[in-house]
């Protein structure tokens, strides 16, 4: 089954989003995402 691209964009940004999530900034600890 093929995704369209709509879908796979969303897909693609949740991906990155979650691996974001893993980074934090050294000298607070909040993730990146979280800290916008």
């Amino acid at each position: 089954m093929e995704m369209s691209m709509p879908e796979a964009e969303v897909l693609e940004q949740r991906t990155v989003l979650e691996a974001l999530r893993d980074v934090y900034d050294p000298e607070i600890p909040v993730n990146v995402v979280d800290l916008g």
